[in-house]
């Protein structure tokens, strides 16, 4: 069944639809309308929720989304400055994660970007929340819910934390928002990565007794030399700030014996003048109880 006969309305194409609205029908403006579907040959009544104040004669046009009206006659017979507009398609909101691929040391967190956006004037609270995560990985959302303007966005600022003992490899989960009705989901992968730092100090460092009266690469008794120390990174991460420490059970002075090495590249060696010492006979290294190398 169509819509009541009318006059003075207006009717726009949605590309699959005629909307038909207002108007008047017989000597009385109309608030009332309705949806043709040519495909099927059906009529789907306007709501009348909200629904623009009755009128005829007045401007309408067509968005891709919603058919806006303005303007034209209204009771009894007076000009409108007002208008409406009618939503063709539901409120609703579309969800995205960005960077939606984390990594992320083992021990530590980082965070990721969750948006909600208002479609069709969309404004419910949505509610966010982490699916599929393994044992020893965290989610958390702030602030949660989120409520979006009407078309327009908000974030949350997801913070994923990662236990240290959780094996390094690639984990998939989910975000998902809700505002009770639709669910909406974004698949996620987290790399977690962790440090493998190999580090030694030559057992045989190299000798500089630039300094000393003997100069000649060979330890003297109770010569003062320089201790050219070597240490290698063969880990698959920087290693910053490392501190090598001296020791020895013979009888030497040990006059400075910590050194820091700075950033030391994956893969790469250091040697530094940093340990001094005046020998009395052969030294040797050896690893302090909790020292770091």
């Amino acid at each position: 069944m169509g819509v009541d006969g009318r006059y003075n309305h207006k009717a726009v194409w949605t590309g699959t639809e005629m909307i038909v609205w207002g108007g008047e029908s017989g000597a009385v403006h109309v608030d009332t309308g309705g949806r043709y579907n040519p495909v099927t040959d059906t009529w789907v009544p306007t709501s009348l929720d909200n629904a623009a104040i009755a009128r005829g004669r007045y401007s309408a046009v067509w968005t891709n989304s919603e058919m806006i009206i303005w303007a034209g006659i209204t009771e009894p017979f007076f000009s409108s400055d007002t208008g409406g507009r009618y939503c063709l398609v539901e409120p609703y909101y579309l969800l995205e994660c960005d960077p939606s691929v984390l990594n992320i040391l083992r021990g530590t967190s980082e965070a990721t970007s969750s948006t909600i956006t208002s479609i069709n004037n969309f404004s419910s609270p949505v509610t966010l929340s982490c699916e599929g995560l393994p044992t020893g990985i965290s989610c958390d959302f702030t602030p949660n819910p989120v409520t979006p303007p009407p078309n327009d966005s908000i974030s949350s600022t997801l913070t994923v934390t990662v236990a240290s003992a959780v094996q390094p490899g690639e984990y998939m989960f989910y975000v998902n928002a809700t505002d009770g009705t639709l669910i909406r989901k974004v698949k996620m992968k987290i790399i977690v990565t962790y440090i493998l730092l190999q580090q030694y100090l030559l057992i045989k460092p190299e000798i500089d007794d630039s300094g000393s009266n003997t100069e000649n690469g060979i330890i003297e008794t109770d010569e003062p030399v320089l201790l050219i120390g070597h240490l290698q990174n063969s880990g698959t991460a920087d290693s910053v700030n490392t501190v090598g420490i001296l020791s020895t059970s013979d009888p030497v002075v040990i006059i400075q014996n910590t050194a820091t090495y700075g950033t030391i590249m994956a893969g790469s060696d250091i040697y530094m003048q940093v340990y001094e010492c005046v020998y009395s006979r052969f030294l040797r290294y050896s690893r302090l109880p909790g020292s770091f190398f």
